[in-house]
């Protein structure tokens, strides 16, 4: 299985496109292209909190390496950012602009949207 899907593809909590009809194919393929986009800035995310240390608030300190994915801690934190703190909020969101701006994913999608 593709490591960096494995944590969405699950029979009970993956995409469950086998349950669901789609007649027409460009839903299908709006559909998860907004899966996909979404899927790529929750990873972004994981790694801004990585990038801001943030990650560390997540594990017990013994652990050492990530226990998460990327992914995981991207959905941790999207969760969470109604509930932040100010300046910890201001520090993830630093943090992910600054890879936005490296990965130049921002640019891209806008350009194709």
């Amino acid at each position: 299985m593709c490591r960096r899907h494995r944590d969405l593809k699950n029979e009970h909590f993956g995409l469950g496109l086998s349950a669901t009809h789609i007649g027409r194919t460009d839903c299908r393929d709006r559909l998860l292209m907004v899966a996909s986009l979404a899927h790529a800035f929750l990873t972004l995310l994981g790694a801004a909190s990585e990038r801001s240390g943030l990650d560390r608030t997540m594990v017990s300190s013994t652990k050492r390496g990530r226990v998460y994915s990327l992914f995981n801690q991207g959905l941790f934190w999207y969760r969470g950012l109604p509930n932040l703190k100010p300046e910890r909020l201001r520090t993830l969101m630093n943090a992910f602009a600054e890879i936005l701006v490296e990965t130049r994913l921002a640019t891209a999608v806008t350009g194709i949207l």
